[in-house]
């Protein structure tokens, strides 16, 4: 039988020293950065308007104690935040579909469809999909400067 410990051994202290010297495993999100084109003016204001009634979204909220707790999105600052929360769950899938149909963001809906091929599980593809939102939604903030919400 092989003896393994001294590979054990030279691995922990890679990972020590890798982490002393400030390195850090990549996260999906930093594995695959994506760089978004500039949204118009006119995209960036209708992005941060509330949609109406027919045009919302449902997520949910898991917690272990109560259970799937239904969540009703009415914007796309909405759903970033609400995607901020660990315990969200919603299609990453109907998200782009989301953007593209409703808020007319086909560029942004490209994007976050190459990023649900790239991840490995659910948890991934929903990761990707909320940094490029969150990435979009701060585009928007700095062509608008302020946020408004109809």
């Amino acid at each position: 039988m092989a003896d393994l410990s001294d590979s054990s051994d030279e691995m922990a202290s890679d990972i020590k020293s890798s982490k002393l010297a400030g390195e850090s495993t990549p996260q999906p999100a930093e594995r695959n950065k994506v760089v978004l084109s500039e949204p118009s003016e006119e995209l960036a204001k209708r992005l941060l308007t509330r949609v109406g009634f027919n045009e919302r979204l449902f997520g949910y909220r898991v917690d272990w104690s109560t259970g799937p707790m239904q969540v009703t999105l009415y914007s796309f600052k909405e759903v970033v935040i609400f995607l901020s929360n660990e315990n969200a769950r919603i299609s990453p899938a109907l998200l782009a579909k989301w953007m593209r149909e409703v808020y007319g963001d086909s560029k942004l809906a490209d994007k976050m469809e190459d990023a649900i091929k790239q991840g490995e599980s659910d948890k991934e593809r929903l990761e990707l999909v909320s940094n490029i939102m969150e990435q979009r939604l701060e585009q928007c903030k700095e062509i608008i400067g302020e946020e408004t919400e109809a």
